[in-house]
């Protein structure tokens, strides 16, 4: 673990997924001290990102600063290098993630240069982020939207980051939206239509996840996410290994009649998962299980009351995007989740993220009464 001075007071710490320090968990405790906005998420699964057994670190490499003055916290960030990210966005293409920093442009500079001398050093010619740590987990700088608690697997932040970022020569290269979407009120008639529709079409069929068949379907599911988002910027692909942990990782939230696929003669063309929002019951854990949290988030779970959801994932075919039966096959899953969401108390749902240039899935969220709530940015930098 390497330690230097980055300026008068400041002490920069380095850290690799060999020699994770704890205190990279403990930064946003004191980031976020008076923020009730934020939630905390359970940090034995962010741990599980970092440490060297991640499936993540199996097709990259990973350094961890944090940010000293004296013995206060006041900053951390990672800097990353995937081989997968190389494959996708190009050669040199170095990334950046778990961003947090007090208000304070020392303190950011020293740990975004930490991060962009390290990458130089492995041969990046640009740095983008934030990813914590890749596009299929935590992504992007929050810029607009501080006035809500953050979901699960959706990062929070201060309205001053973006300053601090841009100050150091980064521009905003992409928009990603979260869209609220109240699942109270039934759809409009016409949508109501499209379901009676495909409700007597003997080609179709819609079913939920089989309870006795999760971990498969969690892999059908993936299968069809990663023919549909290809082409989509950023793209990297889920290795197995990350497959197999976000499935297991699944495993006490999921609820098989929140996710649902549809079928065309048989094949599968399209699906959606909903996930009940665990941080709406981890609030007052503070990320932690130990020594009695555990208890309470076993007997929250069994109790299956919830205030939200969050849907991180749907997908149709790329032989069925862009066409009517892609688009009502949509829309219909949706409706039929949405009522499931009811049984459990949820009253809103987090459909996210969505980029600012696929019109497609904005223009479908925006017809079923989905809001625009919150946005992040990817930022970039030429090193």
């Amino acid at each position: 673990m390497a330690q230097y001075n980055a300026a008068q007071g400041l002490t920069i710490v380095e850290a690799t997924p060999q020699t994770f320090d704890t205190a990279f968990l403990d930064v946003p405790y004191k980031i976020y001290e008076n923020v009730p906005e934020w939630i905390a998420p359970l940090r034995f699964e962010v741990a599980g990102f970092l440490k060297a057994k991640s499936p993540y670190l199996a097709h990259a490499n990973a350094r961890y600063f944090i940010a000293k003055r004296g013995d206060t916290l006041v900053g951390r960030i990672s800097a990353q290098v995937d081989r997968l990210v190389a494959e996708t966005m190009g050669q040199g293409t170095g990334q950046f993630g778990y961003f947090e920093c007090e208000d304070n442009p020392e303190t950011s500079a020293a740990l975004l240069g930490a991060a962009e001398a390290w990458l130089k050093g492995q041969g990046m010619t640009r740095i983008l982020g934030p990813f914590n740590p890749s596009i299929n987990e935590e992504v992007g700088l929050l810029i607009d939207g501080f006035d809500t608690p953050n979901v699960m697997l959706m990062p929070h932040g201060r309205p001053y980051y973006r300053a601090l970022v841009e100050a150091q020569g980064y521009q905003k290269v992409k928009e990603l939206y979260a869209y609220d979407f109240d699942v109270r009120p039934e759809l409009d008639a016409r949508f109501l239509k499209m379901e009676a529709w495909v409700d007597k079409n003997p080609d179709l069929e819609v079913r939920f996840i089989d309870k006795r068949n999760v971990q498969a379907d969690i892999a059908l599911a993936l299968d069809i996410f990663n023919e549909a988002w290809r082409d989509n910027w950023g793209f990297t692909p889920m290795t197995d290994g990350e497959a197999e942990r976000f499935g297991k990782s699944l495993a006490l939230i999921l609820q098989p009649d929140l996710g649902a696929f549809a079928y065309l003669k048989g094949e599968p063309i399209a699906f959606m998962i909903t996930l009940p929002d665990l941080n709406s019951i981890i609030h007052d854990l503070e990320g932690k299980l130990f020594p009695l949290n555990w208890a309470k988030l076993l007997y929250r779970l069994k109790r299956k009351r919830f205030a939200r959801a969050r849907t991180p994932l749907l997908g149709v075919r790329k032989a069925h995007q862009n066409t009517r039966l892609g688009g009502m096959l949509s829309i219909y899953i949706i409706s039929k989740i949405r009522r499931e969401t009811l049984k459990y108390g949820m009253t809103h749902c987090e459909l996210s993220w969505i980029l600012e240039d696929n019109p497609g899935i904005n223009n479908m969220l925006s017809s079923i009464g989905g809001e625009i709530y919150k946005r992040y940015g990817i930022f970039e930098k030429t090193l």
